[in-house]
């Protein structure tokens, strides 16, 4: 019985010795690979943006205040909400999506002022209307919040209006002048009692988006002509560890046989 003390040397040498094995069976490793993306049924995808862009001559903004503007934006078009009426426009259209589909085959890319909406599918054109659906919907959502932004902002011209009233000064420049005449102090406290209400609902409506903000459904999803590579790169590098997996056990087996 012969006993071999491992050595790296003698090990490096082996594989050095015999490159042409390892760079043989990490390519045939890596076609064996490529043949099995060859077998997956393919997968198209879609992709459609939405640009926002923030006004910075209507206002002046921290970067605090922007950051939270644009974080607001996302979670308006990541929102349970949106995802349910992606879903059931979907499924009016025929479509059959679950919230583990959405999670699954949905992505969102953002970069801070452009979003990235792709959905991957077999079928070319239902990755395209599935796409636009789903952007058409974060959209609508974007939107819905920033008329309320607009609102709140005209009613706090109003407040300021009637705040001029009471104190009986000239109407500032963000404000609207309002005709006081034929009301009472206590209507015009009234008054500005409820417009606070409603402004405070208004903001709360506006889900964290301002006015100076403009949201763009800039770019609609086309149909795709060609599937993507899903997966290639994975299994063909996977096949191509393999070989060099099998090429160095089979480069030991032969020195190990010499030595017997």
């Amino acid at each position: 019985m012969n006993n071999h003390e491992f050595s790296l040397y003698d090990s490096v040498e082996g594989v050095l010795s015999r490159w042409w094995m390892v760079v043989t069976l990490m390519v045939v490793g890596s076609l064996v690979g490529f043949g099995f993306h060859l077998f997956f049924p393919p997968v198209y995808e879609a992709k459609a943006v939405i640009t926002i862009n923030i006004n910075y001559q209507k206002r002046e903004l921290t970067q605090i205040e922007e950051d939270t503007a644009f974080n607001a934006a996302s979670a308006i078009i990541t929102s349970p909400s949106v995802m349910n009426l992606v879903i059931s426009d979907a499924q009016v259209k025929g479509y059959s999506i679950t919230p583990e589909r959405f999670l699954k085959d949905f992505y969102l890319e953002g970069r801070q002022s452009v979003w990235e909406f792709r959905v991957r599918d077999r079928d070319p054109n239902a990755s395209a209307e599935l796409t636009n659906i789903w952007a058409q919907n974060a959209a609508d959502a974007l939107n819905v919040a920033l008329t309320h932004a607009l609102q709140a902002d005209q009613i706090q011209a109003q407040i300021a209006g009637l705040e001029n009233c009471l104190a009986g000064t000239s109407p500032q420049a963000a404000s609207i002048q309002m005709d006081c005449k034929g009301y009472s102090h206590q209507e015009i406290e009234k008054m500005l009692q409820d417009q606070t209400i409603s402004q405070i609902n208004e903001i709360n409506l506006s889900l964290g988006i301002i006015s100076i903000m403009t949201i763009s459904l800039t770019d609609l999803a086309a149909v795709p002509e060609s599937p993507i590579l899903y997966g290639q790169a994975g299994l063909v590098l996977a096949g191509a560890f393999i070989g060099l997996v099998v090429s160095l056990w089979l480069i030991n087996a032969i020195k190990v046989s010499h030595h017997v």
